[in-house]
């Protein structure tokens, strides 16, 4: 993740924790990692930062928000990274994502990148076996399209 695009990606998941967190009845939010000069976390209570998806591959569909069928996608989490499949034709490689963990599911949040077609920025929650979520396209010149994301666990 770039330097310059760390605090759109921190407050899209601090956004999705807190609606997470909303629809749970929980009316506060934590912050996903510590402050700079803050000591690390040491609770077992406390949000997890990279890794806690690590291992885990869902299966599902990608598409554009508004139309009810999408392209097939596999999203993988490994070595800290996360990885969308349906949009490596595109250029979009693998990225950093973080992560926090709720009463009812971890919720993530992830910025890839292609030198030729922008940013996507993604953001979503994964539950029991679900990972539900979106994402938003942006590229100089165009207006951003937002997608949707479901799929399900393989392993």
């Amino acid at each position: 993740m770039k330097l310059a695009t760390a605090p759109l990606a921190a407050l899209f998941l601090v956004a999705a924790v807190c609606v997470a967190r909303a629809a749970e009845g929980e009316t506060s939010a934590t912050r996903t990692t510590p402050a700079p000069s803050s000591p690390p976390a040491t609770s077992p209570a406390a949000p997890a930062t990279h890794g806690v998806l690590d291992g885990q591959t869902f299966v599902g569909q990608l598409g554009e928000k508004g139309k009810p069928k999408g392209d097939p996608d596999t999203l993988t989490f490994a070595g800290g990274q996360f990885h969308s499949s349906s949009c490596d034709a595109y250029g979009f490689g693998k990225a950093a994502y973080e992560t926090a963990t709720t009463g009812k599911g971890v919720v993530f949040s992830s910025e890839t990148t292609s030198a030729k077609e922008g940013k996507m920025v993604w953001t979503g929650k994964v539950k029991d076996h679900t990972l539900t979520g979106k994402a938003l396209w942006t590229k100089p010149g165009q207006s951003t399209v937002e997608y949707w994301v479901k799929a399900e666990i393989t392993h």
